[in-house]
């Protein structure tokens, strides 16, 4: 069942590192009547890269590489990248563990990554992740049931770097990286590029984007170098970004509560 979440005031975050272009040709006033009212531009929506790094694994070049990226991703036929598209403007920060207040309070544009140990001495263990999963608002019933079953099975997997839960038609969402499982992986490769692919990848996850054939949504993300997102990851990351911006929280939760209740 999804734990109840308490209303209060967020804590105060770390310093934000933020990238975003606004939405090409909003706001524009027309030259063919010079005496037209300018439209007012909207300000861009914040989306929240939230990374969770209890034992400070996550290079000091990753958060601001992350936002960037992701930012930037820019499909055939866009007029803008991702960011113009659905005028927003990618935000990220690493910090220590979240209160499970903090869980409760995530918000719709908040898009939340554990970085955690997975098979050593240190590892957290499932029932702290399954916990962290429910206090977000992700539903272990319904179609949510299935969600969980992969989830846990990624985490058990030592060959599995991570996973990333899906909103489906609410908000909820959060993913887990193991990253004892990504220095393993990566061997020698750099770990803040490897770092920086794993976490694309299961953002893209978190937009309700499936594997695919080629690129970074390969069932394992490849490591080396700046693979890119398939046309289908691209089009589902901009369609759900898009669905959760015109969205209010409320109706979110009541739909997604509907399809898993």
């Amino acid at each position: 069942m999804a734990k109840e979440r308490p209303t209060a005031e967020k804590g105060v975050e770390d310093r934000v590192l933020a990238y975003g272009d606004r939405a090409v040709g909003q706001g524009q006033a027309t030259t063919a009547n010079p005496t037209a009212q300018p439209q007012p531009v909207k300000p861009p929506t914040p989306v929240d890269l939230i990374l969770v790094d209890p034992r400070g694994a996550v290079p000091s070049s990753v958060p601001a590489a992350l936002a960037a990226e992701i930012g930037a991703v820019r499909r055939n036929g866009w007029t803008a990248p991702l960011s113009g598209m659905v005028n927003a403007v990618f935000q990220a920060r690493k910090r220590g563990m979240t209160s499970q207040q903090e869980r409760f309070q995530a918000g719709k544009m908040d898009y939340t990554f554990y970085l955690v140990e997975g098979h050593s001495s240190a590892a957290s263990s499932w029932k702290e992740v399954n916990d962290w999963l429910l206090d977000h608002g992700l539903i272990d019933a319904g179609r949510g049931r299935a969600y969980f079953e992969i989830a846990k099975s990624a985490w058990e997997d030592s060959s599995k770097i991570g996973f990333g839960m899906p909103p489906q038609q609410g908000f909820a969402k959060a993913a887990v990286v193991k990253v004892d499982a990504l220095r393993k992986s990566a061997k020698s490769l750099p770990i803040d590029r490897a770092m920086l692919n794993v976490l694309k990848h299961e953002f893209a996850h978190m937009c309700g984007a499936d594997h695919g054939s080629a690129g970074i949504m390969l069932p394992q993300a490849p490591l080396a170098g700046t693979p890119a997102y398939d046309d289908k990851a691209m089009q589902r990351i901009f369609l759900d970004l898009a669905r959760l911006i015109a969205s209010q929280e409320p109706q979110l939760k009541a739909a997604y509560e509907r399809g898993n209740l």
